[in-house]
């Protein structure tokens, strides 16, 4: 049976396999971080076309343009360079990292390919942050909470929306409101400001979602964002589930459809931010990149 099994593959080769696109997290680029992800993924798959998104002519500038560059100008790139790739054109698995996933969403949402198959993210902050990373650990605890509160107050004015890319999904649970009307990436692609059934009908094209989340992840604030959780409204302490936040239940992206259609799946990775055990990666490789 191994060899008829070993047969087919010399057979099938690498055109049986659909082509990966990879979007990077933020502080990286396609030849930093994860580029080791994609040496990774390729030792499952040699053959295995992968197409990783760099907003920018060089990697210098693609970390850059990770930091400060407004995600829909990102989106607008990405979606350039996907359309123009045509090892792609047929469709594609998707991988998003921690930002990345985010915005690979979004190009799902906005920039739809004639097929995503399965899309998987890593510990990307899909319903938004609230909270700075590793604050308590790396500064006094007073003036971690006067940091806070001075972008609280501050992260949805427009000045402040274009100076960070990370604010743009800066998602403030005692001020949704304001969340909702002045976010500039996260409440859209969420649908929470103006409902676009487009972007819903998008995301209802993939054949699984896949969300994977770090159990100890200490840099996506809540790390339950990942996961389509966030905290209550009005608080910023208990996290509601998923089914229980207004994305899902009013269904605005299509979270709903796909749960109860079992093409939305949950992953849970021990470890930090970013951090995947040996071995797991190349069974995301085996279970979602190679089929």
């Amino acid at each position: 049976m191994r060899f008829i099994h070993s047969i087919f593959l010399l057979f099938v080769g690498s055109e049986a396999l659909r082509p990966l696109v990879v979007w990077h997290g933020i502080n990286d680029d396609c030849a930093g971080f994860t580029s080791s992800l994609i040496a990774k993924i390729k030792t499952r798959a040699p053959d295995l076309y992968v197409h990783c998104i760099q907003i920018g002519d060089t990697p210098k500038i693609d970390y850059r343009n990770s930091l400060f560059m407004l995600g829909q100008k990102q989106l607008e790139i990405a979606c350039a360079r996907v359309n123009a790739d045509e090892n792609l054109k047929n469709g594609f698995n998707a991988f998003g990292i921690s930002q990345g996933g985010l915005f690979l969403r979004a190009l799902i949402q906005t920039c739809p390919p004639s097929e995503v198959h399965n899309f998987v993210t890593f510990s990307a902050p899909h319903q938004g942050i609230f909270g700075i990373p590793n604050c308590f650990k790396s500064v006094p605890a007073f003036l971690c909470r006067f940091i806070s509160k001075s972008l609280t107050h501050a992260a949805y004015t427009p000045q402040v929306q274009k100076l960070f890319t990370p604010i743009q999904y800066w998602h403030d649970p005692l001020r949704e409101e304001a969340y909702r009307q002045k976010s500039q990436f996260a409440a859209i692609y969420n649908n929470e400001r103006n409902f676009n059934a487009t972007f819903k009908q998008n995301l209802l094209k993939v054949k699984n979602f896949v969300l994977a989340r770090n159990t100890e992840d200490e840099v996506i604030v809540p790390r339950e964002s990942s996961h389509f959780a966030y905290y209550r409204e009005g608080q910023g302490r208990e996290i509601v589930n998923f089914t229980s936040t207004r994305v899902f239940k009013e269904d605005l992206i299509g979270l709903k459809e796909l749960y109860d259609s079992g093409r939305l799946t949950f992953l849970e990775v021990p470890g930090r931010h970013m951090q995947s055990p040996y071995g797991w990666l190349e069974g995301i490789t085996s279970d979602y990149f190679v089929n």
